[in-house]
């Protein structure tokens, strides 16, 4: 029988972050994996957190995303929301192509219609 192998909490964390800086800067997994000298699979793998990322490779992500290594390793700020299962469908959605897309209209819209969209779709989840 063979053994599943799962990913090591931080190496997954290290992948998200790198995931959404990356989704966050309009980068597709190839263009990175062509800054890296890799496949778009191989970055796929590092997002996933199922192939860990040298630090080499990691300084080389940090410097063309242009961040600090450290944003890669942070804690993130306490939530109100955790506990509740939430952060991690938030990080999910907000890494998914389609938040992207969604936060970056939901940003150009006029503060009044933001709030009525948050109180329909609010709504439309009780």
């Amino acid at each position: 029988m063979p053994v599943t192998k799962t990913p090591n909490p931080i190496d997954r964390q290290v992948g998200q972050r790198v995931r959404s800086l990356r989704m966050s800067k309009g980068w597709s997994q190839s263009a990175l994996a062509a800054c890296l000298g890799v496949t778009f699979q191989q970055v796929q793998k590092y997002e996933q957190g199922s192939s860990r990322i040298a630090p080499s490779r990691l300084q080389v992500i940090a410097t063309e995303l242009q961040t600090p290594i450290s944003f890669f390793f942070d804690k993130p700020k306490e939530s109100i929301l955790n506990g509740n299962g939430f952060d991690e469908k938030i990080n999910t959605f907000l890494t998914s192509s389609e938040g992207v897309r969604i936060i970056r209209a939901f940003a150009r819209l006029k503060p009044t219609l933001r709030r009525s969209l948050a109180a329909i779709a609010e709504h439309m989840t009780t």
